[in-house]
């Protein structure tokens, strides 16, 4: 019974990390189809001391916040350095 138990927590953490990287692909691929349709510059910027990444469009050369900061999925951490990422 414990043997089953243990493994029962490891499938569940890797389909909340799996659940997680799909998130933010999902995201990703999103922010990449609005900068092209858009014709502007976009990208997430990830928070790790808050867990969360922030969609944010450049408007007259300076990146602006575009909606609310996403919170990264139960099961996963965040980038250990705050750094924009482009699609």
């Amino acid at each position: 019974m414990g043997t089953g138990v243990l493994a029962y927590a490891q499938i569940a953490e890797d389909l909340r990390l799996n659940h997680a990287a799909r998130q933010v692909v999902l995201d990703l691929t999103a922010t990449r189809t609005h900068a092209l349709a858009d014709n502007t510059g976009r990208r997430l910027v990830f928070l790790p001391d808050q867990d969360v990444y922030q969609p944010q469009v450049q408007i007259s050369g300076h990146y602006t916040d575009d909606g609310v900061a996403i919170v990264l999925p139960r099961g996963s951490t965040s980038p250990a350095v705050r750094r924009p990422v482009r699609p």
